[in-house]
């Protein structure tokens, strides 16, 4: 007996569900080990200027991520990525001053920007191509 054939959407959104899923588990733990080994607050602490325009970075990658939006697979990584990318830029900050906020704040912004990312995935779209 011979199998259905597979649908290529179906396994396009399957691996870019499975791509995300472990942009969140990067991020979450990038994230957790920034935590753990962050030296405390001291005297060699970046410049004040240098530590906002790195958090401005990490939240410009994360609204070019959402701006992006919906595409096909190889649109969708570059959103995700653009995301992902604003929750390390949070570990690198928790890094150089040694405050676990920005690890948080950007990697919890990270986190949800991806979920939203992903739950964009719903399936067939009318309009796009494919059939509801």
């Amino acid at each position: 007996m011979a199998r259905p054939p597979r649908d290529p959407a179906a396994s396009a959104g399957l691996s870019i569900r499975i791509t995300g899923f472990a942009m969140i588990a990067g991020v979450m733990a990038f994230a957790a080990i920034s935590i753990a080994v962050a030296p405390e607050p001291g005297p060699a602490a970046p410049p004040q200027g240098f530590v906002w325009g790195l958090a401005a970075l990490a939240l410009l990658l994360l609204v070019g991520g959402l701006a992006l939006g919906r595409g096909g697979e190889r649109k969708r990584i570059l959103p995700l990525a653009l995301c992902e990318g604003c929750g390390l830029n949070g570990s690198v900050l928790t890094l150089l001053t040694g405050n676990p906020a920005w690890a948080a704040a950007l990697g919890g912004l990270a986190i949800a920007a991806l979920i939203l990312g992903l739950a964009g995935d719903g399936g067939p779209t009318p309009g796009l191509g494919r059939s509801a």
